[in-house]
């Protein structure tokens, strides 16, 4: 329990000097940091295991909320039952709690966010308002990619507020708008210091993969000649489009470190805008060629086994999700 065992733990780690300071860290938004660093405070060298200890208590009690959330939903006792004991014992969500990364207080910020949106509609008592706030401003810090959640959120309480002129839903409509505020906000003091509108440097380094990988760099975006010879060069390594992975990721960050982040993003933007309906292409082949591995898997044989019959929640069925999700929203 605790042991720093993944590259993403280690990156937290180091934002944290920077988070409890003020400052903003180019790679990872403040929750998590801001977490690991307040664990340090209070107990020092342990403050991994400290945190992780923390985020078991936390699951525990989001067990109590999820349970009652099922029964405010008026789910009949057998579903609920077994829904309860898929979210209290399934290994893949235990196993997140021991270790040092976002997902576990992910899916407990969740659960926590959908149950006091649900008390807000039932009761429509102001104080819940408050409550969204808080939860929906801590998932979006905590992982930039629940800023899915502000969209459904903002139209959401905008259509309640207008169509029934309740003040409940005015408070949870303008809290929302404040998390947006809150969110653009820091977008401006990341462009402020690291020269690019952007939440984090990873979502810089995924596209970068992404593009990298499916021959869609457009070369003669590259503005500096020595970012352009290292590009280049490994065009000529590895191709101009490869199934080659794992390199991309570090290549991404060493060109963002070695360069900056801006030049990488205008480069990418440049590649983006000329090759989109090539983009647009691949992303469609992917998803229609997707070999549906297992959502949650690991190195061990069993635990997938386990994983595929507890829950056989498989990739490709997240594309379908999404682009449902898209095609309502």
């Amino acid at each position: 329990m605790g042991f720093v065992d993944f590259p993403d733990t280690q990156s937290y780690i180091d934002a944290m000097p920077l988070v409890m300071h003020g400052i903003i860290d180019q790679y990872r938004t403040p929750v998590y940091p801001l977490f690991l660093g307040l664990n340090r405070l209070l107990f020092g060298s342990h403050f991994i295991m400290a945190a992780i200890v923390l985020q078991h208590i936390a699951y525990w009690v989001s067990i109590i909320y999820f349970n009652r959330l099922l029964a405010a939903l008026h789910t009949p006792r057998p579903a609920q039952t077994i829904l309860l004991a898929v979210y209290a014992l399934h290994p893949g969500l235990t196993t997140f709690c021991n270790r040092g990364l976002t997902e576990a207080f992910s899916i407990i910020g969740l659960v926590m966010l959908l149950w006091v949106s649900h008390r807000l509609l039932s009761e429509r008592r102001l104080r819940h308002g408050f409550y969204v706030f808080f939860w929906l401003t801590f998932l979006v810090f905590l992982r930039p990619s629940f800023i899915y959640l502000l969209p459904i959120y903002l139209v959401g309480w905008g259509y309640l507020m207008l169509k029934q002129r309740d003040k409940s839903f005015a408070i949870a409509f303008c809290a929302t708008i404040s998390t947006i505020a809150l969110l653009f906000g820091y977008m401006r003091a990341f462009e402020q210091r690291y020269h690019v509108r952007s939440i984090t440097a990873i979502s810089t380094i995924n596209l970068y993969h992404n593009l990298r990988m499916n021959g869609l760099l457009d070369t003669a975006a590259i503005t500096p000649p020595e970012m352009k010879a290292d590009i280049l060069a490994s065009i000529d390594k590895y191709g101009m489009e490869t199934n080659e992975e794992r390199p991309f990721w570090n290549e991404s960050n060493t060109l963002i470190k070695r360069y900056g982040q801006a030049p990488v993003q205008h480069m990418l933007d440049r590649s983006l805008k000329v090759n989109r309906v090539r983009f647009a292409k691949k992303v469609v082949g992917h998803i229609y060629r997707s070999d549906g591995s297992l959502l949650l898997s690991f190195d061990i044989a069993p635990l997938n086994t386990l994983f595929d019959i507890t829950m056989p929640l498989h990739t490709y069925a997240l594309y379908w999700i999404l682009i449902a999700y898209l095609a309502v929203l």
